[in-house]
């Protein structure tokens, strides 16, 4: 699989909207441990990764991107408290709406 020919195609959809968005991302490296992957390419995977993440969380006027320092791809397994912030706060700003 071509990680970084991956996440730049989901990259190019384009939506905007108006909603409630809480982006949670990983802080820690998520491709560390793979098998075949040079520290080159994990760099890159994570360069394009937040690049995606900031994107996706803008894409909302009302969206923030929130980076779980202490976590790698399983953000709920490892800070289940950021998860259960996040979900608290969309659900918030929408019942205000």
């Amino acid at each position: 699989m071509d990680m970084v020919a991956s996440l730049d195609e989901v990259g190019q959809e384009k939506w905007r909207g108006d909603i409630p968005l809480v982006v949670l991302s990983h802080g820690r490296p998520i491709a560390e441990g793979l098998p075949n992957i040079t520290a080159e390419q994990i760099a890159r995977v994570e360069v394009v990764w937040a690049d995606l993440q900031r994107d996706l969380a803008s894409r909302s006027s009302l969206g923030r991107l929130l980076v779980a320092e202490r976590s790698g791809h399983y953000v709920h397994v490892e800070e289940p408290s950021l998860v259960i912030g996040a979900i608290r706060e969309v659900v918030a700003a929408v019942r205000r709406k």
